[in-house]
């Protein structure tokens, strides 16, 4: 509810689905909320199998698509996306790509004025901003 607010409450009234039917039910939440956009078909696991992966949570069929043909990868592609879930190569070259090649971050990547811009562009809006400005903080204290 706190992430998806729109989405959820607590009785499945408003148009809102019941909270509590997703509660321990990760891949339900996922196909709910992930499913019939981001080139995730309707009615599948995609929203599931495509769910975020690598250390920048690459979402969606279509996102993983476009990363795995990046790779030249020949893996099956929920195969490809657990491994963004589970090896760390993957995992930080899959950021790494979104950020700097596939949504060309970089000239953004200057200074502090752009930091709202980029989690925009990277996530689509600010849910979770100011954990994402304390761990930047901490980074800019190693990173110069």
């Amino acid at each position: 509810m706190a992430v998806w607010p729109s989405r959820f409450n607590l009785t499945g009234t408003n148009g809102r689905k019941n909270a509590n039917n997703y509660v321990k039910n990760p891949k339900g939440l996922a196909n709910e909320v992930y499913n019939g956009r981001m080139g995730n078909k309707p009615g599948s696991d995609d929203g599931y199998n495509f769910r975020g992966g690598g250390f920048i949570q690459i979402t969606g069929r279509e996102n993983y698509q476009l990363y795995s043909n990046y790779c030249g990868n020949t893996l099956p592609l929920e195969q490809f996306a657990d491994l963004l879930r589970m090896n760390d190569r993957f995992a930080l070259d899959s950021a790494c790509w979104f950020f700097a090649i596939y949504k060309n971050l970089l000239p953004l990547a200057t200074g502090n004025s752009n930091f709202i811009t980029i989690v925009k562009r990277i996530n689509g809006g600010t849910i979770g901003l100011e954990e994402r400005q304390h761990f930047f903080e901490l980074c800019k204290k190693f990173i110069k």
